[in-house]
C-alpha cells in the first residue's frame, strides 16, 4: 500500500530484486574503480588497540587523533561527573539519599487553586 502511495508500480519489489540479481562482480569493480579512490580513502577505527587481532600499522600508515576536548582557557579540567552532559545537564553528582530534581518542592501561594501536597 505504501508503494502505491508514493507512485511505485505494484511489482516494484520483484523488479528491484531482479535488477539486483543482474549485478555482476565486474559491475561492482567498474563502479568502485570510478568512485572509490584509494589515495583519498580514510578509515576511522575506534577502540582499545590491545583488543585488535593485529596492529593497525599492518594495514597502512596510521595517524592517531586525540579527540579530547580541552577545557576553556583559565579553567581546570573537571571530573566527568561534574561536567554537564546529555544525561546529566546540570552536572549534578549522584548522592544516595538526595532529592530527585523532579521531586523538588514547589511553593504555591495560599490563594492559588493548585496546592502542593505537604509531606
Amino acid at each position: 500500500m505504501a508503494y502505491e502511495f508514493y507512485g511505485y508500480p505494484a511489482d516494484f519489489l520483484e523488479r528491484f530484486q531482479a535488477g539486483v540479481e543482474k549485478i555482476t562482480t565486474a559491475d561492482v569493480a567498474r563502479v568502485a574503480a570510478k568512485y572509490v579512490h584509494k589515495d583519498r580513502f580514510a578509515v576511522l577505527v575506534v577502540g582499545n588497540p590491545s583488543g585488535f587481532d593485529k596492529p593497525l600499522s599492518s594495514l597502512g600508515p596510521v595517524t592517531n587523533v586525540d579527540i579530547t576536548i580541552p577545557p576553556p582557557p583559565g579553567e581546570e579540567q573537571q571530573p566527568a561527573a561534574a561536567r554537564p552532559s546529555a544525561s546529566n545537564p546540570r552536572a549534578r553528582r549522584w548522592q544516595p539519599n538526595s532529592r530527585r530534581p523532579w521531586e523538588e518542592k514547589r511553593s504555591y501561594s495560599p490563594s492559588s487553586p493548585l496546592r502542593a501536597p505537604t509531606r
